[in-house]
């Protein structure tokens, strides 16, 4: 495609025609040629025309030979110069043709590549604001999450040391109704245990044989209790017999249970002999007070603990366990683990135990 040199617009080659002179091509319309029809090839357009000298100068025989042959010359000259115009313009529309099919396609791509750009843009800078809100929420909730965790410690340790009292409280308050619930109890270990026994019958003959008067209306409850230990060998039973359990005593009366425990202690050497029993070697009898189970092994841990430092007294009364060092030492309450620890660690003076 190609320019007017007339009005400027394009236009194809063949649709306008060419000047001889200077190869410049117009629309028909603007150089007032008709639409259809011939156009001679020594056709010469208006500016061409124009810039002509004069014929006036020239109207001489010699010129006018001259002037002739100069233009007939000037017509081939003119004629081979337009065959290689027109080739050329072919060419030269062709290569027009394809650079402007690729300049469009160009621009074409070009502002697509420009829009996706701009889209990949703003869809980049969406995402920073959002991985910057996400910075924020976590960075809030990393404060919030360590404000909590600071609270927790300070409740838990409140709340620790607030359980741990409450915890010792209900066990000193259990402890204390389990004892209160075995003051009428006694424990009554040697007797020989056999099949088909009398429990009641036994009590009543082991109360007399310690010179107090009881008939079964003053027992409440009577069995032997725990488990069935392993056979004694020799010393104060026969060899090969299992161990006697020992017998839980519940007695309707405190009163009766505090005789009993004082007339064991008075005859503290009293056997199982001349009691009516079947056959069977003597064997010492041992009537204590019943203790709970706690109580039980905090009087065993308190008998070990007074014979490694040499305390001499460790004894029971209503349940409890006391100990103490000599007769001028105050005397100690052992109501769990720790009064132990803390009233044996920090004596250092040994006393001989009788």
């Amino acid at each position: 495609m190609v320019k007017c040199a007339a009005c400027g617009k394009f236009m194809a080659t063949s649709d306008g025609v060419a000047c001889h002179r200077c190869s410049a091509i117009h629309h028909r319309a603007c150089v007032g040629l008709p639409a259809v029809g011939q156009v001679a090839l020594t056709w010469v357009c208006p500016e061409c025309k124009a810039k002509e000298p004069r014929q006036s100068n020239l109207a001489t025989p010699v010129r006018g030979i001259h002037a002739d042959c100069t233009s007939r010359s000037d017509d081939l000259l003119s004629h081979n110069m337009s065959l290689d115009d027109t080739a050329h313009n072919i060419t030269e529309e062709f290569t027009t043709q394809e650079w402007a099919l690729e300049f469009r396609l160009f621009r074409t791509e070009m502002q697509a590549a420009r829009s996706e750009m701009q889209v990949l843009r703003q869809e980049i800078t969406e995402l920073k604001n959002t991985i910057s809100q996400c910075n924020s929420r976590m960075d809030s909730i990393e404060d919030r999450v360590l404000s909590l965790e600071k609270r927790v410690e300070q409740t838990a340790v409140i709340d620790t040391t607030g359980l741990q009292s409450t915890i010792v409280q209900l066990q000193e308050e259990i402890a204390e109704k389990e004892r209160s619930e075995l003051l009428n109890d006694v424990e009554i270990s040697g007797v020989p245990e056999f099949e088909a026994e009398s429990v009641e019958h036994i009590i009543i003959t082991v109360a007399a044989k310690l010179g107090i008067s009881m008939d079964e209306r003053d027992i409440v409850s009577a069995s032997r209790v725990g488990l069935r230990r392993g056979t004694s060998t020799g010393g104060d039973a026969t060899e090969g017999v299992p161990r006697p359990r020992p017998l839980a005593v519940r007695l309707t009366r405190r009163l009766l249970r505090d005789q009993l425990l004082r007339a064991a202690r008075v005859r503290r050497h009293a056997s199982t002999a001349d009691m009516g029993l079947p056959q069977h070697e003597p064997q010492r009898l041992y009537v204590n007070e019943r203790l709970t189970k706690t109580n039980r092994s905090l009087f065993g841990r308190a008998r070990e603990a007074t014979r490694r430092q040499r305390w001499r007294f460790v004894w029971t009364r209503n349940g409890r366990v006391y100990v103490r060092r000599d007769v001028l030492s105050p005397v100690h309450t052992i109501r769990q683990q720790a009064d132990i620890d803390r009233i044996f660690s920090t004596d250092a003076s040994p006393v001989y135990i009788q």
